[in-house]
C-alpha cells in the first residue's frame, strides 16, 4: 500500500485514506500497523526518512513543509512497512545493482553492471524502537556512523555470492538460486524500468 502525497494543501483526502488504513473497522488501531515515509524530491543517503506508528506522526512530517527552490513543496511517500522482512542473520538488508542509460543520436541504450552487492543493517531486526534508523534503514551513509559498523560483514556488504551461502547455509530447505532466478528478474525490472521511460 502506497501514497503520493504532492500539494500540501489537497492532503485532506490523502490524509483521511491513510487514517482509513490505519484503524480498524470498530474505531481500534490495528496490532501491527508501520508505515515508512520518504521525502521525494532533493534527497539522499537515507536523508529525512523516518518509520511511524501513529498517523500523527505521519501528518507532523508531511506538513513541515519543506519549501524546495522552485516556490514548490516537497512531495512526500508513505508506504506500509514491511513488519516481517526477509533478513540476514536477524538484520535487514537490500540487494543493490547498477545500470547506466546513455542516448546517442536519439538512440537509447542500456547497460547493466554485472557485479552488485547486499547491504546490511548492523542492528538485529526488532519493531520495538522503530525511530532507531541502524535497525531500519540500510543506507551507509546511516550505517557508517554506528560504532559497529562493519561487524559482521566487512563495510556491512555482501557480494552476490556471499549472499548465495548464506542461504545455501542458514535456508538450504529453500533452495534458492539466486543467480539462475533472482539475478535475471533483476536484469528484466531495469530493462522493462527503461522500456517504460
Amino acid at each position: 500500500m502506497e501514497w503520493i502525497v504532492k500539494n500540501l494543501n489537497k492532503f485532506t483526502a490523502e490524509y483521511n485514506r491513510i487514517e482509513q488504513e490505519m484503524v480498524t473497522e470498530k474505531g481500534k488501531k490495528k496490532p501491527h500497523n508501520i508505515w515508512i515515509i520518504k521525502p521525494g524530491e532533493n534527497t539522499n543517503r537515507g536523508s529525512g526518512i523516518n518509520v511511524c506508528k501513529e498517523f500523527g506522526e505521519i501528518k507532523s512530517l508531511i506538513e513541515t513543509k519543506v519549501l524546495l527552490k522552485n516556490n514548490k513543496y516537497r512531495s512526500y511517500i508513505v508506504q506500509k512497512y514491511l513488519e516481517r522482512p526477509l533478513l540476514i542473520n536477524r538484520r535487514k538488508f537490500d540487494i543493490r545493482w547498477f545500470s547506466l542509460v546513455t542516448s546517442v543520436n536519439g538512440n537509447l541504450c542500456g547497460y547493466w553492471y554485472q557485479e552488485g552487492y547486499v547491504r546490511t543493517a548492523s542492528k538485529e531486526f526488532s519493531l520495538k524502537n522503530v525511530s532507531n534508523k541502524y535497525i531500519h534503514l540500510t543506507n551507509d551513509a546511516i550505517q557508517k556512523k554506528w560504532e559497529i559498523y562493519g561487524k559482521f560483514e566487512d563495510g556491512n556488504k555482501l557480494n552476490y555470492k556471499e549472499f548465495q551461502k548464506h542461504f545455501d547455509s542458514v535456508h538450504p530447505d529453500w533452495n534458492i538460486d539466486f543467480e539462475g532466478k533472482i539475478y535475471p528478474q533483476m536484469k528484466r525490472m531495469v530493462a522493462d524500468t527503461i522500456k517504460a521511460t
